[in-house]
């Protein structure tokens, strides 16, 4: 991970975004469902801009023709005034020492404020690498009442997910964000967190995935918990990207899946894959643009393993990007059973 995104995930797993909105002049700002929103500096509107409540922060301003990509850049346009993608690309480095040091953020930089070199660098990069292994704080189960607890119809009619499966995995809906919700346990099988999924449109090309109870997800493994015995049991595990893989590879009967909830397999969550029995079979069910040398990529933490495989659709099986398991159970066994190869 490079040090950019590390900060970026230091502030969302802190709760630092509002402090550092207000600390550039936004006023009023308060968050509404899975975003943070808010005045411009001396604006008056108080929805101005979003930075949307996920690891990458995302950020757009919609009360001005500026294009801004994450924190970094709205950083840049409010406190430094750059309202191009030029100049905010060129103020990167300012908008990083400002966040730095406004949030007095620790293992970022070897340098101080005042020029001269920090020598206790190096301990507080190690301080700051305990604290990120720290686990998850765990939520009450009552948490689940506040969402509509029922199966989503859609994903029953367009997906194929059962009401059964879904209701196996607590699906439900929240209201105020319009998104279909799942908990997130850890291996102990306590909630961590709740992901949101887009239903509308508009929302899946802003973020298909938000948190609506935040938490770390580099910490955890999607359905490790339900997984774990059909993994000891089977000594393999299948890797998928997105929860709804899982649900379905699941309930086509492979009861061994779990899913690393983005596009990388972090240290964390490698580390809990090789850790519930020496050479356990890693199978990465990646989407079918994931070539042999992207998924090397996307697993980097496993490059050393020598037990990992991977499904890929050499013979056009699947249509688009889709994921092994969107074209139901038979497909899905022939990619696994005929089409799974050794990654080298």
């Amino acid at each position: 991970m490079n040090e950019l995104q590390a900060i970026k995930e230091e502030i969302f797993n802190l709760g630092l975004v509002k402090p550092l909105l207000e600390s550039v002049g936004c006023d009023e700002v308060k968050q509404n469902g899975n975003r943070m929103e808010g005045t411009r500096p001396n604006g008056d509107n108080n929805r101005a801009f979003s930075v949307y409540l996920d690891e990458q922060l995302t950020a757009k301003v919609w009360t001005r023709d500026v294009k801004t990509g994450d924190i970094y850049d709205l950083i840049s346009y409010f406190k430094f005034n750059k309202d191009t993608p030029e100049g905010m690309k060129t103020n990167l480095n300012k908008s990083k020492q400002y966040i730095i040091n406004t949030l007095k953020l620790k293992g970022f930089k070897n340098v101080k404020e005042d020029g001269t070199p920090d020598y206790n660098f190096h301990l507080r990069k190690h301080n700051k690498k305990k604290k990120l292994h720290e686990p998850n704080p765990t939520l009450e189960e009552s948490v689940l009442n506040e969402f509509v607890n029922l199966p989503f119809d859609k994903w029953i009619s367009e997906d194929g997910i059962e009401w059964e499966t879904q209701k196996e995995f607590e699906i439900g809906f929240d209201i105020l964000s319009e998104r279909v919700t799942f908990p997130v346990r850890s291996k102990e099988g306590s909630i961590v967190g709740i992901r949101g999924r887009a239903t509308r449109i508009e929302d899946e090309h802003k973020a298909k995935y938000l948190p609506i109870y935040s938490f770390s997800k580099s910490k955890e493994l999607f359905n490790l918990h339900r997984a774990l015995p059909h993994i000891i049991k089977t000594k393999t595990v299948i890797v998928f990207e997105a929860e709804k893989s899982t649900m379905l590879a699941h309930q086509f009967g492979h009861k061994n899946t779990v899913a690393i909830m983005g596009s990388d397999l972090s240290e964390i969550q490698a580390t809990m894959l090789k850790s519930i029995f020496p050479n356990l079979r890693i199978v990465t069910g990646f989407d079918k643009d994931k070539t042999i040398s992207k998924t090397k990529e996307m697993v980097y933490e496993l490059r050393d393993y020598d037990n990992l495989f991977g499904i890929y659709d050499t013979e056009d099986i699947l249509i688009g990007k889709e994921a092994p398991v969107d074209q139901g159970k038979d497909v899905f066994e022939n990619l696994y059973y005929n089409h799974c190869h050794r990654i080298s």
